[in-house]
């Protein structure tokens, strides 16, 4: 068993005991019936209270886990109860004027207890627990009705996770953060600055708990040459911590983006993109990609996209840094007849080297024939597809081979296929 009034538990506390004493204030503001004249109520009030409420909650949680072997009838049993009371004020006000600063505050406190009891063939243990919940969020708006609003927000919450065959993992989430933006037809604007943390802790003393932190600095905007024509930038600089797995990195990105509108459905989009991230995890990568749609004529469409990725990657434990120079084309024509026969065919061009040693070339073609057509029983569908391709490698490499927005065309509820061979599903 062990204690959680440790001095973080006990800052918490007093920072909830203070925002209590704030909100209790500001509840009981309206009702003393203070007025600043006696000619009538405040125009402009320092706090104007537009709204109070609370709420008690009560969160039970019991679980029982079984895993026994097939073959020497080893058992494993867990058994968990969890148990949190919450009680929670929220208030909504402004200051001055609702233009000019509008805000909501709430706190919620509450305690949770904690059993946990796994038995196995060779461990017994057992454990409980008593914590506490402290939890507050701050937002105000400033000026949010003129072309520069702004938003702050401070905020920290508490939930507990289950897990299976381990104890459930409280986890903290602390949030501050400040944004602004520049309402301007021509040249809009934004500015955001958070902070996130979230500290992980098992209820069970046994386990290993830690904790991601996050800061990020980032900017936008664009100008605008009209409706349809369009240039816009993103800028973010990331700091990121993450502890038991000691990862620490901090990269910049920049991404340019121009597009333009013209005709029927035709457009043309320019992306550059530019990342820097140094620390433990390395990652150096350019990358532009030009996309162009034309409508040639009546519900037949062409498509080409272009791209160029240079990247490298590697870390500071002495493994050795992989290159990678993709160059990707690609050009396809779509065909609609009626509303019942969609027709896509496409050709493909790849070139990719690795490390300097193991280079790709892989082309090939890609033709979709689609079918949908309603009758009295529902709809009746029926699809065709035909690939063929070829892969020239010059040498053989297990390096992983990185594939961006990958595009196929198809109707809603339709299924389409990545002919890649032995993709890795869990990067899709």
């Amino acid at each position: 068993m062990r204690s959680r009034l440790n001095p973080k538990k006990i800052e918490q506390v007093a920072v909830f005991v203070a925002l209590s004493t704030v909100m209790a204030a500001l509840w009981l503001f309206p009702l003393c019936g203070c007025a600043s004249r006696d000619d009538g109520p405040d125009p402009f009030p320092v706090l104007g209270i537009t709204d109070i409420g609370g709420f008690v909650e009560v969160i039970a949680q019991l679980r029982n886990q079984k895993q026994e072997a097939t073959v020497n009838n080893l058992k494993t049993i867990s058994d968990e109860l969890v148990l949190e009371e919450r009680l929670g004020l929220k208030v909504s006000g402004f200051s001055y004027h609702p233009n000019l600063i509008e805000f909501t505050l709430a706190a919620t406190l509450g305690s949770l207890q904690h059993q946990f009891e796994e038995t196995g063939p060779a461990f017994d243990i057992k454990g409980d627990d008593l914590g506490l919940i402290a939890e507050f969020e701050l937002s105000a708006d400033i000026l949010r009705h003129k072309p520069y609003p702004g938003r702050i927000h401070l905020r920290q919450d508490q939930s507990t996770q289950s897990r299976a065959f381990r104890s459930s993992l409280q986890t903290t989430t602390s949030v501050q953060g400040l944004f602004w933006r520049l309402e301007d037809e021509t040249t809009p604007l934004h500015v955001r600055f958070e902070r996130r943390k979230a500290t992980y802790e098992p209820l069970d003393d046994s386990d290993i708990g830690g904790f991601t932190e996050t800061t990020s600095l980032a900017a936008g905007g664009a100008y605008r040459f009209n409706n349809d024509h369009q240039i816009r930038f993103e800028y973010e600089h990331l700091i990121l911590a993450e502890d038991p797995s000691k990862l620490d990195y901090s990269s910049d990105e920049l991404i340019l983006i121009h597009s333009i509108k013209w005709g029927e459905g035709n457009r043309a989009e320019t992306r550059l993109e530019y990342l820097d991230q140094y620390g433990n995890l390395l990652i150096r990568r350019f990358r532009g990609r030009s996309d162009v749609r034309v409508n040639l004529i009546d519900n037949l469409t062409s498509r080409l996209t272009l791209e160029y990725r240079d990247q490298d990657r590697g870390t500071q434990f002495g493994n050795a840094i992989v290159s990678d120079q993709t160059f990707d084309a690609t050009g396809g024509l779509g065909y609609r007849l009626w509303d019942s026969v969609v027709t896509n065919l496409e050709v493909y061009y790849r070139s990719q080297t690795l490390s300097g040693d193991a280079t790709t070339a892989r082309y090939g073609t890609r033709f979709d024939l689609n079918y949908r057509k309603k009758n009295a029983l529902g709809q009746f569908g029926m699809n065709y597809s035909f690939s063929y391709n070829i892969d020239d490698r010059q040498a053989e490499s297990s390096l992983p081979i990185s594939i961006f927005d990958e595009g196929h065309s198809f109707d809603a509820n339709d299924r389409f296929m990545l002919d890649n061979r032995r993709v890795m599903l869990a990067t899709i």
